[in-house]
């Protein structure tokens, strides 16, 4: 796939997909041509706590579904073409150790923190 045919960023965060920040940053992403999806919602319906169909998830059911949603979200961030990650995660490090291990170039790896000083914004 050339470059020019990667416009979509999956975005994969504990934070509620509707937050004003990752509005923002879709918003810039646009004006770029780069779609964002953040499915957390869809995948957590994907997910659902068998006999918690009506919706009322216990505290222990809600711990099950966003560890089995990190799950999904660590395999998407290790498949991805380019990974960019946190600096001080160890969901980061989960996800460039399995990159490393499948042989995805360290080139194609990033540090938000990095990439923000370099000024890359």
């Amino acid at each position: 796939m050339r470059l020019a045919e990667r416009r979509t960023l999956y975005v994969a965060t504990n934070m509620d997909c509707s937050d004003m920040r990752l509005a923002v940053v879709a918003r810039m992403l646009s004006t770029r041509a780069v779609r964002t999806v953040c499915a957390k919602e869809a995948l957590w319906e994907a997910l659902a706590v068998e006999g918690q169909a009506d919706g009322g998830a216990t505290p222990a059911a809600e711990v099950q579904r966003n560890y089995f949603a990190s799950l999904v979200e660590q395999e998407v961030a290790a498949r991805a073409h380019t990974f960019v990650g946190s600096k001080y995660s160890t969901w980061t490090d989960t996800v460039r150790g399995m990159r490393l291990a499948a042989g995805k170039p360290a080139s194609a790896h990033h540090l938000f923190e990095e990439l923000w000083a370099l000024g890359v914004k």
